[in-house]
Order: structure tokens, then C-alpha cells, then sequence
């Protein structure tokens, strides 16, 4: 039962990492070019199922012999890129990436990285193009499934007569199924990168082996241009919105079962298409770190970084073809080099990516990095002793400090609430308030400012901010206090601010301000900064999160005719727009914005407070 070389899937081959390689570098262009893996999946699971089924039934099948065929296919490859990604973070990154670089190589030498990374965020968020080794999720999941199969089809093999095996890996199949459609809702995350949700896919490719195509010859042809049309629709017409995998992840999983039962070579047996099919393994695993450092080194990508990115993907994929899967064969070789990699990665995630030696390597960024992501927010305490949420951790209770809310005269003072970015603001608003004015704070982590809307779930964070938000409330209607100062991070457009201005002024409140978003940046102002725009004191950056722009938006819409309350448009102050971008005033005098994504450092709080909220604060303590 083995097969002949087939050109057809070699072709496919070349199809599924063109697809992934442009829809990585270009996705408002290929918006689905991600199903290509899902096309490996399925080409994956009929070449597994042909040799296994094909030795059992010579009766030469062995575990070891099997095991140790997929290690010298997988390991080679993914190893090198793994140890000169790493050799190449020794000198051009920062400590912090070089840590998180580090643990990314110890989960994909090991081949868990699609565990790891199910517990970060999502794959298509744009915090994605901060892992330098995400698309290695794809070669775990394959791995575990090499590991597992065998030991299931085997022992099937031997005690039951095929047409019950068909029935069994059917059976799996369809469950597999059933189980991604229904967890891709709930918990996308574990089914984009398990395997319990991505087995189906490979089972698929098992049964073309399992039940061979017996349609008429004449249609194959005509099935086989459907499902590479079929394919090819998909690239465009699907997008990372989708549940995935899923109920659309279907069609793509069954035109490329159709396409390898039709076993129809035609336009697929091109001579360039038949060379990148070949270096598909080593292009696939090079193109990602090309994108990340496209992403992080260059603020605008345009057309010829992403050709010379592309370029460079299938040159990288060539030389890793001929010189590392042709030549790097032998077991010892293999894993001598998986122990290197494996313990260099170790230590370096274990000192955080910090040596002595490598400063000597390294530009003076680092020791500005380590500046401002040593930064707090609020060093003088008050956010800690008014955070529910850390007070909990201290003591065992949510509350905050008597010195938060404590009764000082009736109807005066300043009260401030909201989640950790008012938090971060609060230093510089306590810097221009008046000394004999009382200020009053409550700030839980991760929490936006409402009576009304409790937050679901039973983290600690959720049930901190419940009790935050009720204390502010027995608070400010106790206290009356002349004017009260809101701020939260993003998604201000989930909030019943209506109705939380409604009960301020119940309560005998005469001021509101309600401070907008801040700059933030992805994965921190830092970062971007000195890796990007060393120096200069307004950014133009992609990294920028768009959806404050939104939020910002929105709540000029929704306060522009309330009474009694000022809204702080923070981004129409600090940017401007430049192209599809904002120009955004980062550093004002000598120190960041922010400290990390977008949390205030105490010089941005006060040049924030000084510029935006003294004027108006000013004049209206005087009433």
C-alpha cells in the first residue's frame, strides 16, 4: 500500500504554505490563507495513515522505527531555526523579549508550544506578532498526534477486521468534530490549538487511505479543479472572525480529502511549484520570524519589505532544505542539538534573558528598558492601599485603606475612580490639586466604574471589582464630594455611563470628569519605542491599539449635550492623524508616556494632569 511519489500533493504542499506565507505577511489581501495549515493537517493524517496501515499489513510495522522517521523529519529543521532565532536575540533584543524568546524555543524544541500558547491570547490578535515561534503551535499538534496514532491504530489493526477499524476512525473522526464545532465557541482558544479538536482534520486524510475513491473516472477530473477551486475561494472569502476550527473549517478539510482521493496531477506538476512543495517544511517555519521582525523593527511595513520578506522566506527555506532535512539525519547529531537548545533556552529564561557578557553585545536600550519596566504604578502607594483587589493578596480582604475614603468636610474634595489607569493618573492629578483639598480614591485592578453593572465571573479580579465599585458608591453618596474623576482603559462603550452620571448627581455631585484613553501600544510604549523610534518624541506606529480611537469617539457622541460633565479627550490632544495612522506625542520632556502598553509613568500623569486637567479643575474648585 505505499504510494509512489505523488506530485499532486506536493503541489498542494506548495499551495498550503503560499496561502499561510501571504496571508501572514498580507491578510487584508488573503484574509483565509491560514487554512493552508489545515491543509497540512489533512495531507498529514493520509501519508501517517499510508505508512502505518502499509507496514502493518507486511507485517514490519515498528514503534521505534516509526517514531524515530518522524523525529528526523520534524526535529532537523526546527531545531536549527529555533538555535539561530535564539543566537540572533543574543544580540538584537532586549532582555525581556529575549526571555520571552527563550521560553518559546524550550516549548517548540519539546514540541508543546501549541499548549503553551492556548493559555495566552488568541492567535489572530495582534499580540501574535510578538511570538517569534506561534506558528510552531502547528508542528506540536501534529507531533501528538504522531505519538498517539500508532498506538491506537495498531492494536486496532491486529484484533479487528478492517471494516470495524473504518467504522472506529469514522466514528473518531465525526466526534472530533463535533467536539471542535462546539468548543470553538466556548473556549476558542483550547480548540484552535488542542488536539482533541484538531484530530478530525488528520483523521480525514486517514480516511482516503480507509475508503479508497470508487467514483467514476471520468468525473475526477471535474472533482479534482472543484476542490482546488474550491480552495482557492476559501483563501478569500474566509476570515479570522470564524469560528475556527469549525463548521467552515469543514469545507476546507473536505475539498482537500476530495482533492487527494481525485489523485489528479495536472497544473500542480509545474517545475516551481514542485520546488517550493518540496521546501515547504523549511519555508513555513522561516516565513513567521521574517513577519515578526518585519512587525518589530519597522514601523510601516510597505510593498517592498513584504516582497523582500517573501523573498527571503523561500531562500531561507531552500538553504534549510539542502543543507539541514537532506543532510542532518543522524539520531545523535539530532539530539545532541535538541539538548543544546533545550538548555540554552532554559538558562536564559531563568536569568530573564540578562546577562554581563551580553551587555557588552548590547546598545545602551537595555539599560532604558530596564528604567521604565521597573516603574510602578503610583510608587507612592496609594493605588495599592485603594485597590481592593491587592489589598485582598495583603490581607485576605477586599476593601481599601481608611486613608482612601476617609470623612473629611462634606461636599468638598476630589473623588477618584476607575481601574489601574487611573490609577497610574492619580499622582499626577494629587501634583496640581490643592494641598487642603481632600482627594478620596478607589482603583481595582481592571475595573471600569459603574453602580449599576457587575462584573461576571469568579476570578478575583471580577469579584474585587464588584465590592470596589460598591464601596465607591457608599462612598461618594456618603462623602458628597464636589467633583469626581472616572478613567478606564478601553472599551468605553460597554459602559452605562448615562446612568452612573444620573446616580453622581443624585448624590449632590457637582463636577464629573471623565478622562479618555491614553496612547497604548502593543506590547509596550517601551518597547516599541526604543526598538522602532529611538529619540524622537512623536510616533507613528501600527502597534497603536486602534480601538481607542472608538471608544474615543464614542464618548464625545454620548457626553456632547450632558450637563455637569467634562469629558478629557486625551488621544485628541497627544495625536494627530497621519495617513491610516496617529501621530501620537509619546515623550514630552525627558521620560516616556507610558511604562508599559499604556499605563502612565508619573511624568506622563503629571504632564497629562498639568496640560489637560489643571485648566478645568482649577476653576471649577473654586466653585
Amino acid at each position: 500500500m505505499m504510494g509512489t511519489f505523488r506530485k499532486d500533493i506536493n503541489g498542494l504542499r506548495a499551495f498550503a504554505v503560499i496561502a499561510v506565507m501571504l496571508y501572514h505577511f498580507i491578510p487584508e489581501q488573503l484574509p483565509g490563507g491560514f487554512l493552508g495549515v489545515d491543509v497540512f493537517f489533512v495531507i498529514s493524517g493520509y501519508l501517517m495513515t499510508q505508512i502505518i496501515v502499509s507496514k502493518l499489513y507486511l507485517h514490519s510495522f515498528s514503534y521505534r522505527q516509526f517514531y524515530v522517521a518522524r523525529a528526523k523529519r520534524i526535529l532537523p529543521a526546527l531545531l536549527v531555526m529555533c538555535s539561530i532565532v535564539l543566537i540572533l536575540g543574543w544580540f538584537l533584543l532586549l532582555d525581556n523579549t529575549f526571555a520571552r524568546l527563550a521560553n518559546e524555543v524550550f516549548h517548540a524544541s519539546i514540541l508543546v508550544s501549541n499548549i503553551a500558547y492556548y493559555q495566552q491570547a488568541g492567535y489572530f490578535d495582534v499580540s501574535s506578532l510578538q511570538k517569534w515561534l506561534l506558528h510552531t503551535w502547528s508542528l506540536s499538534v501534529e507531533w501528538q498526534f504522531y505519538l498517539l496514532y500508532p498506538i491506537v491504530l495498531a492494536p486496532l489493526y491486529r484484533y479487528l477486521h478492517l471494516n470495524v477499524i473504518k467504522l472506529v476512525i469514522l466514528a473518531a473522526t465525526v466526534l472530533s468534530f463535533a467536539l471542535a464545532v462546539y468548543a470553538s465557541s466556548r473556549w476558542p482558544s483550547a480548540a484552535y490549538y488542542l488536539l482533541p479538536t484538531r484530530a478530525w482534520e488528520m483523521l480525514a486524510g486517514a480516511l482516503v487511505i480507509l475508503y479508497p475513491w470508487r467514483g467514476a473516472a471520468k468525473f475526477t477530473k471535474g472533482y479534482f479543479y472543484l476542490s482546488l477551486i474550491t480552495l482557492v475561494f476559501a483563501c478569500f472569502a474566509m476570515n479570522s472572525n470564524l469560528y475556527w476550527p469549525g463548521i467552515y473549517t469543514a469545507i476546507v478539510v473536505l475539498s482537500t480529502y476530495l482533492f487527494l482521493q481525485c489523485q489528479v496531477t495536472s497544473i500542480l506538476k509545474w517545475q516551481p511549484l514542485q520546488y517550493i512543495g518540496s521546501w515547504s517544511y523549511s519555508i513555513y517555519l522561516w516565513h513567521w520570524p521574517i513577519v515578526v521582525w518585519i512587525h518589530k523593527y519597522y514601523a510601516n511595513d510597505n510593498y517592498v519589505i513584504i516582497a523582500t520578506g517573501l523573498l527571503l522566506s523561500i531562500a531561507l527555506g531552500f538553504i534549510s532544505y539542502q543543507l539541514i532535512e537532506t543532510r542532518l539525519r543522524h539520531l545523535w547529531h539530532i539530539a545532541l542539538l535538541a539538548i543544546i537548545t533545550i538548555i540554552a533556552s532554559l538558562l536564559i529564561y531563568f536569568q530573564q534573558g540578562h546577562y554581563a557578557i551580553r551587555a557588552v553585545s548590547q546598545d545602551k536600550r537595555n539599560i532604558e528598558y530596564n528604567r521604565y519596566s521597573n516603574q510602578t504604578i503610583d510608587p507612592d502607594g496609594w493605588y495599592k492601599a485603594c485597590n481592593p483587589n491587592t489589598q485582598y493578596k495583603i490581607t485576605g480582604n477586599r476593601q481599601v485603606q481608611p486613608q482612601c475614603i476617609r470623612e473629611d468636610t462634606i461636599g468638598q474634595g476630589v473623588f477618584l475612580w476607575g481601574d489601574s489607569h487611573l490609577g497610574a493618573l492619580s499622582p499626577g492629578i494629587r501634583a496640581i490639586v490643592p494641598k487642603q483639598t481632600p482627594i478620596y480614591q478607589v482603583s481595582s485592578s481592571t475595573c471600569q466604574p459603574s453602580f449599576e453593572q457587575q462584573r461576571q465571573g469568579l476570578n478575583s479580579y471580577a469579584k474585587s471589582c464588584n465590592v470596589a465599585n460598591l464601596i465607591a458608591l457608599k462612598a461618594i453618596k456618603r462623602i458628597k464630594p464636589h467633583m469626581v474623576i472616572m478613567a478606564t482603559a478601553r472599551h468605553h462603550e460597554q459602559l452605562d455611563w448615562l446612568v452612573t452620571i444620573k446616580h453622581l448627581k443624585s448624590f449632590g455631585v457637582k463636577n464629573i470628569i471623565i478622562v479618555g484613553p491614553v496612547p497604548q501600544y502593543d506590547p509596550s510604549l517601551p518597547e516599541v519605542y526604543l526598538t522602532r523610534h529611538n529619540g524622537k518624541q512623536h510616533i507613528t506606529d501600527r502597534s497603536f491599539r486602534h480601538s481607542l480611537i472608538a471608544s474615543n469617539l464614542y464618548m464625545h457622541q454620548l457626553l456632547a449635550e450632558v450637563e455637569g460633565v467634562s469629558y478629557i479627550d486625551v488621544l485628541g490632544h497627544l495625536c494627530q492623524p497621519d495617513g491610516n495612522l496617529l501621530k501620537c506625542l509619546v515623550k514630552p520632556k525627558d521620560t516616556l508616556l507610558s511604562f508599559d502598553y499604556g499605563h502612565l509613568t508619573v511624568e506622563g500623569a503629571i504632564y497629562i494632569s498639568e496640560k489637560l486637567l489643571q485648566p478645568l479643575m482649577a476653576e471649577e474648585l473654586k466653585n
